[in-house]
């Protein structure tokens, strides 16, 4: 599945690579993955070169890819039972697809950055002994070089990804770019928002790149401090009513469509709140201004997609006859329940009441269904600790397509992810009965 690409391979050689990645909800990791591996096919072949990226979870089809990232079971996939690829040893954090491939393309791809830089600076009025620096850089430089990259962008994004943090870094804007729960939530506009994600990751890194190779060598980076500053409580104002009444028609089932269309004063309070300590929690001085721009925009769409999913979530769980252990079943996976429902099992566990739920069930946009645990809570410590894990399987169960090595989230037929979530349900009622600690 994982072909050889070689690093000296004819460049005068038309080629097309082909990238087999999975397709419906994208993240980080594999977006970045594919972004390297597009930047390195690129510098490798040149113009020579086509790049062809398949999302797809066929293993048919992916076995006939150049290389695959994040499924597969292969060379650059983490999820399969039995992965335990660590940085520096046993002590070392666990890859994830990004480094994966970083860890093996990451010091090529510093090579044919650095060189594509010293053929600029040859051609401009910069003095030629800091382009010889460029051009004479160590063996040790650029090991330097992948440590530090590895260590400031790739590392958090693996550890996200690998659900052992959660914290702000520079290509957490990629999961914004997946459509939201009110969109059309077929696999075709999945790959046209991932598109849209690959291209904002590529321009992102290759600035990143550029940059910290040449603060490496000393030599300032003119761009680097002409870009205003964004206005950002401008973007505020010019985006909030137009993608309020963008929501009319999908909320007008749920609620008043009349006040959906109004930029309420709740409504303003709410995306300031949020957009506040986002803005402060990221070093935007490696996008570009059109990138910033839209992620911005972005953000503020999730902010007040987020906003209006509250009260849909509330109705749904108002309606839900609830147990002690529930599976509740919602629209979709790309609407705010997380936090509507952390919140209603903390309400009921103040209140005495020992309804709870513990499993969401929602279509999935490859067909069929996906069952995902609830967490403990919202809050960042326990956003990775589930209430109920599923049961390990030694093989998929009849119905089931996919248990990830995590048990969190599983998918497949309807009936089947039930009765999944129903026996993990029914282990933990008998430890319940027996006082086993969990």
């Amino acid at each position: 599945m994982n072909k050889n690409i070689s690093i000296n391979s004819d460049k005068k050689t038309k080629k097309t690579i082909t990238i087999g990645t999975h397709n419906g909800l994208f993240h980080c990791d594999e977006v970045v993955a594919c972004a390297l591996l597009s930047m390195f096919i690129q510098n490798l072949y040149g113009e020579e070169v086509d790049i062809n990226i398949i999302r797809t979870r066929d293993l048919s089809i992916l076995e006939k890819c150049d290389i695959s990232v994040d499924i597969g079971e292969g060379k650059y996939d983490h999820h399969y039972t039995g992965f335990n690829e660590k940085r520096d040893g046993e002590n070392g954090e666990m890859y994830a697809s990004a480094g994966l491939v970083f860890k093996y393309f990451g010091r090529q791809l510093i090579v044919y950055i650095k060189e594509d830089i010293a053929r600029e600076i040859s051609k401009s009025d910069v003095a030629v002994k800091e382009n010889q620096e460029i051009e004479d850089m160590t063996e040790g430089k650029i090991n330097s070089l992948y440590k530090e990259i590895d260590e400031e962008i790739i590392k958090p994004i693996d550890m996200q990804d690998n659900g052992k943090q959660d914290t702000a870094h520079y290509f957490d804007f990629i999961p914004l770019f997946n459509p939201s729960w009110h969109e059309e939530q077929s696999l075709k506009n999945f790959d046209k928002s991932f598109e849209r994600a690959l291209d904002l990751t590529i321009q992102t890194l290759k600035n990143y790149f550029n940059k910290k190779i040449l603060n490496k060598e000393g030599i300032k980076d003119e761009e680097e401090n002409s870009a205003e500053e964004l206005n950002f409580q401008a973007i505020v104002e010019e985006y909030l009513p137009i993608i309020s009444n963008n929501m009319r028609a999908t909320l007008e089932d749920n609620t008043d469509s009349n006040e959906v269309c109004k930029v309420s004063p709740e409504l303003i309070d709410y995306v300031e709140s949020k957009i506040e300590p986002f803005i402060s929690s990221h070093d935007f001085s490696i996008y570009s201004e059109e990138v910033k721009e839209l992620i911005i925009k972005q953000k503020i769409h999730k902010i007040v997609d987020d906003f209006y999913s509250a009260p849909v979530m509330k109705k749904i769980i108002n309606k839900a006859q609830l147990s002690q252990h529930s599976i509740l079943e919602i629209p979709s996976q790309t609407i705010n329940w997380e936090e509507t429902i952390c919140q209603a099992n903390e309400q009921n566990e103040k209140n005495g009441k020992k309804e709870r739920i513990d499993f969401v069930i929602y279509p999935y946009p490859n067909g069929g269904y996906a069952l995902q645990c609830v967490p403990k809570s919202n809050s960042k410590e326990d956003k990775y600790t589930k209430r109920i894990s599923l049961l390990k399987k030694d093989k998929l169960p009849d119905g089931i397509t996919k248990i990830h090595p995590n048990l969190f989230f599983a998918t497949g037929e309807y009936d089947a992810l039930i009765k999944l979530a129903e026996e993990a349900i029914k282990l933990e009622v008998e430890k319940d009965s027996k006082g086993i600690e969990h």
